[in-house]
């Protein structure tokens, strides 16, 4: 005999289920793609781009900062060659040492920054500096929520798009105790 169990509840989500969009730097939303509010979006996927003068300026700081590093290096090696030969000043050498690691430090810091913002510093030249980062989409999900489009200026502490991931979706259901005898593992619910 089929027999209705009838009771309310909600659906829930754990707080690792959502995500907000947002840039990671300020700038120009450019190149938005056209989404709409319950799309389904892939992990990784390509949301906008954002475009800023600043992050040319970022990448050149890094290059010339590795130049000058990789030049302190030699003249650290031709420095301690010297003081072997008892040619030199061990002074020379220590200053020149100080200043490899100050440059290093300097080069691993703007390498990490740019790394933040999803700019690659393995193959970055003169010729490959970029004028824009890409938004993606940090998890798989619906679009629940658009708060951008072209032309707008983006800022990181404001949301551009949230998704919601319905992979751990669950149903909390209010049942009466008179009906808690007639539940089982494995019912059907409609």
């Amino acid at each position: 005999v089929n027999d209705y169990i009838k009771a309310t509840g909600t659906l829930g989500l754990p707080p690792n289920a959502y995500a907000s969009v947002s840039a990671k730097s300020e700038g120009i939303i450019n190149g938005a793609r056209k989404f709409v509010e319950g799309d389904y979006i892939k992990q990784g996927e390509l949301i906008a781009y954002v475009e800023n003068p600043a992050f040319i300026v970022k990448q050149q700081e890094y290059l010339v900062s590795k130049a000058n590093y990789e030049l302190k290096k030699l003249d650290l090696v031709r420095q301690q060659s010297l003081v072997d030969a008892n040619a030199g000043v061990s002074k020379n050498l220590q200053s020149t040492q100080a200043e490899v690691d100050m440059l290093e430090a300097q080069t691993i810091g703007l390498s990490k920054q740019l790394s933040y913002l999803g700019i690659s510093t393995n193959n970055l030249t003169p010729s490959t500096i970029k004028q824009q980062i890409s938004i993606v989409a940090p998890m798989s999900g619906y679009i629940s929520n658009i708060n951008f489009h072209n032309g707008m200026y983006a800022q990181p502490t404001v949301f551009l798009m949230e998704i919601i991931s319905s992979a751990h979706l669950h149903l909390e259901l209010d049942v009466f105790e008179k009906d808690i005898a007639n539940i089982r593992v494995g019912q059907k619910i409609s």
